[in-house]
């Protein structure tokens, strides 16, 4: 469940950060070989449908950092 959770957490991050630099899906596609579909899919919160390889390759082509914690850290409020 924390893993559905955190995925959700960096999907709304990459969709920000996308809007942000002033990008379509179609160009974040572009950048990673994808097409728009794929994205909107993304963001649209389909969460069993992305893989975490695919959410680090935007990460990636969006110039975002991307810091994992272990499940202790990610769940404590601090």
């Amino acid at each position: 469940m924390e893993l559905i959770r955190q995925k959700k957490r960096l999907i709304e991050k990459l969709r920000s950060n996308r809007i942000k630099k002033g990008l379509s899906q179609a160009d974040v596609a572009g950048l990673i070989g994808s097409q728009q579909p794929t994205i909107a899919r993304m963001e649209s919160g389909q969460v069993s449908e992305v893989s975490m390889d695919f959410l680090l390759k935007v990460a990636l082509a969006l110039e975002m950092p991307v810091t994992i914690k272990t499940l202790e850290e990610a769940a404590c409020p601090c």
